[in-house]
This record gives C-alpha cells, structure tokens and sequence, in this order.
C-alpha cells in the first residue's frame, strides 16, 4: 500500500513538472500553442514537435496550409515561412504578428479558388511542407503533383483521422515512407498524432 503510494505521488509530481515545463498548462489556459516560457509553438503532438526542435535548420525553407503559432514558430527559426490561410479574421491576426522571413497568403474555399494549388508557386524551393488547413487530401493530391525536392519533408497533422487515408495513401504510394507520431498535443487532454513523410535523403535525417 505504502509503495503505490508513493509511486503515485512521484507520478503526480512529474506530471505536474511536465506540464510546467513543457507549455501544457500555459497552452490550455490561453488556449494557444505555446512552450513554457509562453512563446509560440506548433500545435502538434510533443513528440512530433521535438523532432522538429532538435532538427530543424536555418536554412530551411517552409510551406503551410493553415497559419497560426506554427507559422510564427517557424518564422523564428527558419529562411523563410508561406503560409496560407483560408478564414480572413485569422488571416488578419496572423499576419499582424509575422516577422518580414514569413508571407501569409489569403485564399476562400470556393470553385474559384486556388487554396489547394498554391503551394505549386514554391515547391521546387521548399524543405518542409506542411498540411494542417482545409481540404487535406485535396493539398495532399497538389503536393504529389508538384516539383519537391526528393529531400523535401511532407507533414501531415491530425493524421489519425480515417477522413485522411486517402492522402497517406496517396504519399506512401509515390515513394515516401510514413512516421506517425503520437502523444498530446499543448493544453490538449486526448492523445493525437503528426505524420512526417520523407524519402531517404531527407532533411530532417529521419
């Protein structure tokens, strides 16, 4: 009895000291990724976002669908960040807080639009693509199309949801092989995962 216990207040305490120290609490009351000096951080699984921290470069050229803290995160570390956001409101906000390295580019979800498309102006130059927006299959689909770079890193967030199988499918079946990353996510209680799709000489040394 004495030794469960114990065990219990030793978890209680590294919880505790986890959650300090990594964001997570920060991150649930503000409602907004941030690590534990409350700066802006991706909103993607710990493990993914360690990967990332331990591997990124300077050098690094980035492409999101989907802005937010992760555009800002990037921003910080990397040559350059494009991100594209389709909800105005967010756009505005977003774009208020980006340093001159990083272009936030505003697209509707309509017929007409080229949301889906827009990553094909930058893919010859890009080391990581991201897709954390809308329409992810159909991003997925434009990605495949497009010129990258065999180094290049294709990320997929969220990647647990079945509504998704068909754009892994669609990677995996043109030469890139899948990690799929799981853990909690900031200020989130249920477990989500990150998938990084890479060929063999890829950026990240994966």
């Amino acid at each position: 009895m004495f030794a469960q216990k114990l065990r219990s207040v030793v978890y209680s305490r590294h919880l505790s000291s986890y959650i300090r120290s990594s964001g997570w609490m920060r991150s649930f009351v503000a409602k907004s990724p941030q690590d534990g000096n409350g700066q802006p951080i991706p909103w993607i699984p710990r493990p993914a976002y360690l990967l990332l921290e331990q591997r990124i470069l300077p050098s690094f050229r980035v492409f999101e669908y989907g802005a937010g803290n992760s555009t800002l995160w990037f921003a910080s570390r990397c040559e350059s960040v494009i991100a594209i956001e389709h909800d105005v409101s967010w756009y505005n906000s977003v774009k208020s807080r980006v340093p001159p390295n990083a272009e936030i580019l505003y697209s509707e979800l309509n017929e007409t639009s080229n949301y889906e498309e827009s990553i094909k102006d930058y893919a010859a130059a890009l080391d990581i693509a991201i897709v954390d927006g809308r329409r992810r299959n159909e991003c997925i689909m434009q990605i495949v199309e497009s010129s990258l770079k065999d180094s290049t890193v294709v990320i997929l967030d969220n990647s647990e949801r079945a509504e998704y199988t068909d754009g892994i499918s669609m990677l995996t079946s043109n030469g890139y092989r899948h990690l799929q990353l799981c853990g909690l996510a900031p200020g989130h209680g249920a477990e989500t995962s990150c998938s990084f799709f890479y060929k063999s000489a890829n950026v990240l040394g994966i």
